[in-house]
This record gives C-alpha cells, structure tokens and sequence, in this order.
C-alpha cells in the first residue's frame, strides 16, 4: 500500500524518475496507460516533432486554436521555472492540486514498470487533457519521434519542422538517420507537414510518407510570408495561403527562424480547416498576434538591457548569431552561458565565440550541468575574456553590476540557466 503524497512530495517523486535517464522505446508508456484506460485515445491531437522550432510551432498552434474557442491543450518540453508549465490548457498551467492527484493516481503502477520521468509526465498530461475534454492538443516531442513516449498517439497532422543534427547518440550520426527517427511519429494515412530542411533529410521524410499513404505537404509550397519587417521585439509580415491574403501579423518572437515557424503553424492549421475544424482567417492572425513562449529571444529588462534565449545545440547558435547580426549589431554582447554535459561544449563555444565580446560561464543547480571552469577553459582558448562562476545567480548579479551602457547581456545555454535566470530578474520589469 502507497501512502499518498502530497505537493512537495510528488514534485519530489516525479523528478527522483530522473535518475532512469532517457529510455527510448514504448512498451512502458503503453502498459502504463492502458491502465487508465488509453486516455490518449480519446483526444485529438497535432503530433510536433523537429530539431528546432517545434515548441514555438506547437506554441502558434495552440493560440490559434485558442482564438478559434477551441479548448486546447498544449504540452510541451522542457520546463524553464515550473515542471506544470509543461501541461497547459487554454494557455494555463495544471492546478498544481489536480497535478498532484494524477500523480498519486500514477505512482503505483509507475513504480513497477519503472516508467522514466519523460513517460510519466506524458501519461499525466494524456489522463489531464481526457479529463478536461480537451478539444484538441497540440503536441510536441520529447527527443527524436520513433521511440517517443508522445509515439501512442494517432494525430489528426504529424508536422516536422526542422532536420540538424543533435542527440546523435541516439538519433543516429547523419541527417538522413535522424529524418527517419523524427518522421517515426508518421503514421498510416495521416498528413505530414515539414518545414525547411537539408534535401536528404527531406527525402527521408517523404519516402516514410509514401510507405504510410500519408499525404505530404512543404509549408513554404502553401503558406507565404512577404513583407517581412525585422525587429528587435518581433516580426510584422503579411501572410498567404496559396497566394490567398490572411493578412498583416505582429508576430512577438524576434529571428528569421520565427516566420518559418508561423509559416508551418498557419499551413498546419489550413490543413486543420480541411479537415472540419472552424478557425477563420482572424482566428490565425489574433493567434499569432498574441502567442506566448517565454525564453525564446524575450527581452527581459531595458537598463540593463537583457536578453533570454534557451539554446544548446549548432543550429540554435546559428538563429542566435543571425539575430544579433541583424537587429543588435551595434550592442558589445556579454554572454552568460552554461550547458548540460550531454551537449557538444566544443564546437558550441567556437560559435558563440565569433559574436561574443565577453562571456559569463556559470552553472546551473544540476548534476547534468558542465563545471564553468571547464567552460571558462574552453573559451580562453578561443581567447574570449571569460569570467567563471559557480552559480547562475552569481554571474548574472556580476553581469549586472557591471553592466555599461551599450552592452547586451545574453543570457542562454540550457532550460535550466533560463529557468534559474529568470527567477533571479522575475522583479526587473521591461
């Protein structure tokens, strides 16, 4: 017999699964919810899988729909403060008193099938989303596709935003290799969307779509973006779908990268449309006008001008990089970094050594995380002038205490050096 928990105590549980690591396959997840009777089955859902995009993807989708009276889930990962920002509906997080009784409804049978953390959550949020009638999920992927915990549902749409390389221990260490694990969450019948992506890896994905009989669609084939006006804050563009106008949005998520994002985002939800959904064209507009998804590019503070990007692989480097050459170009950018060690640390401090002016190296409060000496280390040898600090909180109130007008202080690396950032300057305002 289990005794219950209770709120500190299922945090506590749910987290403690960590130390089972990544254990890519579905047989638990599935055993596991067929206890609850298959909640997952009684729900629709967009499947997101993708190297990058696919948060700010799912994001778009769900405060479209939202705007549509839809009552739509939106399940993502990971966390950047609360693990219950992870499960959201119509856009607010699991009361953390229904969070803990689906824990303790969970735990027992968790127990003797020693489910990861990954898989518990996703069975928590399936059980939370059937219980609140949720009518339609937008949900994204954890690592890869194929051997996904997310993997046990059949979507109404699987979209694949991007292909780069990352998590090639597991994915495998070519593009094409791990195009066919993301486009694993590709099921019989059911329609594909891509966004723009390396032509072998695009390849991959639609061989996979022809095995499936599943329709294949190319978001920039249906869905332009003209007029695009960069800034700092956002983007403005005007939107058309098969060169029909929707209209003029003012997208609040800065980078190139975001029109691409809320190009498959509106193309995903035509496709939506076509299969009987009710979302009119002022529906994608005030979506996209008012999404949220904190840490992406979000500028935090004005004096001290400060900005948070949750970043770890190549590719995101690369979005961070063309932003910054674009829209802050006359800024000296102080960059406070920390990554967890089953990153790239190598060739990522290469990267931000050809637009950082400084950097901060600190630590986040986790076991995974890389000791910012070694950091520290890694940078002098790029000749970067580098500053190491055991904490994110002793770097950040450094950066700020030395801050000079003209500079910009990037904060980026892991969801847990966002996280931990963004409590410490929950009381700067913009």
């Amino acid at each position: 017999m289990y005794k219950k928990l209770n709120e500190n105590q299922a945090i506590e549980y749910l987290f403690g699964l960590e130390r089972f690591g990544w254990k890519l396959g579905l047989e638990r997840i599935h055993e596991l919810l067929k206890t609850f009777d298959n909640p997952h089955r009684k729900v629709s859902f967009v499947h997101v899988a993708g190297t990058n995009g696919k948060g700010s993807v799912s994001a778009m989708l769900a405060s479209i729909c939202r705007q549509a009276g839809y009552r739509t889930g939106l399940y993502t990962s990971p966390h950047l403060q609360d693990v219950r920002e992870r499960i959201r509906l119509n856009g607010r997080m699991i009361p953390q008193k229904t969070f803990t009784e689906i824990v303790n409804q969970l735990f027992p049978v968790s127990e003797e099938l020693k489910c990861t953390f990954f898989e518990f959550i996703t069975a928590l949020a399936f059980i939370y989303f059937t219980a609140q009638k949720a009518g339609i999920v937008i949900l994204e992927t954890g690592l890869g596709g194929r051997f996904d915990a997310t993997n046990v549902v059949v979507p109404l749409l699987s979209v694949i935003t991007t292909i780069d390389y990352e998590h090639t221990e597991h994915l495998g260490i070519d593009l094409v290799s791990i195009a066919k694990e993301k486009a694993g969450i590709v099921k019989k019948t059911i329609p594909c969307l891509i966004g723009e992506m390396p032509e072998e890896a695009e390849k991959a994905i639609i061989d996979v779509c022809k095995n499936n009989n599943s329709a294949f669609y190319r978001a920039e084939t249906y869905c332009q973006c003209r007029n695009i006006n960069q800034q700092i804050t956002g983007n403005e563009l005007d939107i058309y779908i098969q060169n029909e106008p929707v209209g003029r949005v003012k997208l609040p998520l800065p980078g190139i990268k975001q029109v691409e994002n809320a190009r498959i985002a509106v193309y995903a939800v035509e496709i939506l449309r076509q299969n009987g959904f009710n979302i009119e064209y002022n529906h994608i507009i005030k979506g996209l006008n008012k999404v949220n998804w904190p840490g992406r590019f979000q500028t935090i503070s004005r004096n001290p001008y400060i900005i948070i990007d949750v970043a770890h692989h190549i590719a995101s480097f690369q979005q961070i990089s063309g932003v910054l050459e674009k829209l802050a170009d006359k800024y000296k950018i102080i960059v406070i970094f920390g990554l967890l060690n089953d990153k790239n640390l190598h060739e990522i401090v290469k990267f931000i050594s050809g637009f950082a002016d400084r950097v901060v190296a600190v630590q986040a409060q986790s076991d995974r995380s890389i000791a910012a000496e070694k950091i520290k280390k890694e940078f002098q040898q790029q000749n970067i002038p580098v500053t190491a600090f055991n904490s994110v909180s002793e770097g950040l109130k450094y950066s700020i205490d030395n801050y000079k007008r003209g500079q910009l202080l990037l904060i980026t690396g892991s969801h847990y050096i966002a996280g931990e950032a963004l409590k410490k300057i929950k009381n700067l305002t913009n």
